[in-house]
């Protein structure tokens, strides 16, 4: 049986997290949820969705807990936070699955610069395995951590995988994403962007050639090509509660 705790486990993220664990085919036994606002409460309080499949209650992090009672641990933290935590679970033996950016790109400079923070632990970056299992299975199932991929890139790098695979279809210099999110995107915080009025009827473009997704994207289609690739992303809100 293998033992899994989620950091940050009231999220939109853990939510979607907690539906594919509870109904996953191989034995395993969610132990833990730490939440730093909900501590004490049930699961499926915070969650309604849940109602009736768990009622564990949120804990606060601690990394010996954590270690002592869980295999692995799925870090559903923001980015910039996520890189507080993984090192600590690390050190102790235990396999992280990053859901933020803080590991995905191989270049520390280029995180910082998309990103406005100085990376806490660059050292971990080189052991982090990019997590789309379509692209680097083999070395998922021997990983201690894995920096799963974002949203956008992974239905980007999926679509144009096969095409910079073999020269002489596209031009695979430049690649052009344009891309279409529900609002659930965002997370679970309320803005003017994700309120109903702000988005029903509407379709708005953002962060237009100067989304941080653009790095991650051409670093694992240049990786596929084995050639410099350019990605021009626009991604756009559009009024449905999720899917890209």
């Amino acid at each position: 049986m293998v033992k899994v705790g989620i950091v940050g486990a009231s999220g939109y993220t853990s939510s979607e997290l907690l539906r594919f664990l509870l109904s996953h085919p191989e034995e395993i036994k969610i132990e833990m949820l730490t939440s730093q606002t909900y501590v004490g409460e049930r699961i499926d309080k915070v969650i309604p969705g849940l109602r009736g499949f768990m009622d564990l209650r949120f804990e606060r992090f601690d990394p010996d807990e954590v270690a002592s009672r869980c295999d692995i641990v799925f870090l559903a933290l923001p980015h910039k936070v996520a890189m507080q935590f993984a090192p600590s679970l690390l050190e102790r033996g235990v396999r992280v699955i990053d859901f933020s950016a803080d590991y995905r790109l191989k270049d520390v400079k280029t995180y910082e610069r998309w990103y406005g923070v100085e990376h806490t632990s660059p050292h971990l970056i080189k052991r982090a395995v990019y997590g789309l299992p379509e692209l680097h299975r083999e070395e998922i199932r021997d990983a201690r951590l894995v920096a799963n991929p974002g949203c956008y890139p992974t239905g980007a790098i999926l679509a144009a995988a096969p095409l910079m695979r073999r020269e002489g279809i596209v031009d695979r210099s430049l690649v052009i994403v344009d891309a279409k999110t529900g609002i659930s995107g965002a997370g679970r915080k309320p803005s003017d962007k994700t309120h109903y009025p702000s988005r029903t009827e509407n379709f708005e473009p953002y962060n237009v050639m100067a989304h941080r997704h653009s790095p991650e994207m051409e670093q694992e289609l240049s990786l596929i090509a084995s050639e410099q690739v350019l990605v021009a992303f626009t991604p756009h809100l559009v009024p449905m509660s999720r899917g890209i």
